[in-house]
């Protein structure tokens, strides 16, 4: 998955996350009953949001089978959630 590409549906649009999305991505992953659902520890601020999109936008060679992708309505380009791919290597 080296390209990482933006993917669409009727309603949707899957892209890649961007640092601009920082603040969105905290909006909801700082609330103890999403983290809980997702699976993921609470977010304690935007800049911890921000280094954790950083880290995946400087993945390189096999850590990029591994992408977040950011959720955005079509036509909206704010993020509203976010979803992982990974390439499965068999």
């Amino acid at each position: 998955m080296n390209e990482f590409v933006s993917l669409e549906t009727e309603r949707l649009v899957l892209r890649p996350v961007r640092l601009s999305d920082a603040e969105a991505m905290y909006d909801y992953g700082h609330r103890p009953e999403v983290a809980q659902l997702a699976g993921f520890p609470v977010n304690q601020s935007v800049e911890e949001c921000r280094s954790f999109i950083q880290m995946d936008l400087e993945k390189a060679g096999d850590e990029t089978r591994q992408r977040i992708y950011a959720i955005c309505l079509k036509g909206q380009d704010c993020l509203m959630g976010t979803v992982n791919f990974q390439e499965n290597c068999t």
